[in-house]
Formats: structure tokens, C-alpha cells, sequence
């Protein structure tokens, strides 16, 4: 189960991004998470982390983003408009500042401070799944998914949720949700 989300989540090395010259400022992004069973782990949960998260960067270390306590069997967080510099900056091999082009959150399980799981964002068979993407310039990316197309879509500085379908044989991506039943579910270590 958790090696296909994270299968998938890989597949975000594959964007291509394009500046576009409007650079407003995109927005922060509500999210209440019931999680699938969650009032089973309310005694063994005491936050969630939500972190950045590179596929194609080692030199980007993951960056937190923010916290919030988990209850009655989910949680609510508000992601921020702006994400702190060290998040998505490294120093190359040259001695250059390089900035990414974007990342995307993982939702972390604590207890006593200790991580102890994650949560993701997916239909129960692992076919649909949701990553929270950040840009940060409104532009287009291309989504080359080993499919037969590459996918092409506008995004707004801030953050964006990708839905990624699979069928058979590829993964399709999405900026609006598709017609399936998306569950939040936690996954211990």
C-alpha cells in the first residue's frame, strides 16, 4: 500500500514547469481530513506534521510546514500561502543558491513526539490518490506519466491538488477532482 503512493509520488520528477509572467499570489489550502477508522487511533495519535517533500532532490532537505493536534478521528489544517525559503532552496555543487520549482506535502502521524505514521489521500484500492503540490509562480506544468500523452495544466502560485487516476496500465493526473471516493488513511511505520 504505501510503496504505491509513494510509487506515484515519484512520478512528479517527470514535471516540466514553465514560467508564466503573472506572478499573484495563489493561496493557502483548508483541508479537514476525516480519516478512514480515525476515532480507532484518537489514543494513539497526538499531531500531525505536514512536510515538504522532494522526489528528485536529495540536496532539499524535507522542511516542516506546519502542525496540528489530531481529534475525534481526523484533523484541519490550513496550509500557508507562503512557504519559508529553506524549504524549497539548496546549494549546488557550484556553491549557487538553486531554487525548486515546487514541492509537495506529506502528512505525518506523532505521538510523544515520535513519528509513528503517515496519512494519505487516496481511494481504498490505491487507484486515485491526491498529492497537495505547492508552485510557486502561477505557470503551466507538464505531467509525463510513462502514459501515451503528457498533460498539461495551469497552476496557480500556492497550492494545487493533483489527482492522480490509474487504470490498467498508466496514471492519468488531474487538477480537478475526479468522480471516485477519496478517503484519508493512516498508514503506521
Amino acid at each position: 500500500m504505501k510503496k504505491s503512493f509513494f510509487a506515484a509520488a515519484l512520478f512528479i520528477t517527470a514535471f516540466g514547469f514553465t514560467s508564466c509572467e503573472d506572478e499573484t499570489n495563489g493561496g493557502s489550502l483548508k483541508i479537514e481530513a476525516k480519516v478512514v477508522n480515525g476515532n480507532d487511533y484518537n489514543n494513539l495519535i497526538d499531531e500531525v506534521r505536514v512536510v515538504t517533500s522532494h522526489d528528485w532532490s536529495e540536496e532539499i532537505q524535507p522542511t516542516e510546514v506546519i502542525t496540528c493536534n489530531y481529534n475525534n478521528g481526523g484533523f484541519s489544517v490550513t496550509l500557508p500561502k507562503k512557504i519559508i525559503e529553506n524549504a524549497y532552496t539548496f546549494i549546488n555543487d557550484k556553491g549557487q543558491t538553486v531554487m525548486s520549482n515546487d514541492i509537495h506535502a506529506q502528512f505525518f502521524a506523532y505521538k510523544n513526539k515520535e513519528r509513528i505514521g503517515e496519512f494519505v489521500y487516496r481511494s481504498s484500492d490505491s487507484a486515485h490518490i491526491v498529492i497537495f503540490f505547492y508552485s510557486f509562480r502561477n505557470g503551466k506544468v507538464c505531467i509525463n506519466l510513462l502514459t501515451p500523452v503528457t498533460q498539461t495544466f495551469k497552476l496557480k502560485k500556492g497550492w494545487n491538488a493533483i489527482y492522480f487516476s490509474k487504470d490498467d496500465y498508466y496514471y492519468y493526473a488531474y487538477i480537478e477532482k475526479p468522480k471516485t471516493d477519496l478517503n484519508w488513511y493512516f498508514i503506521p511505520n
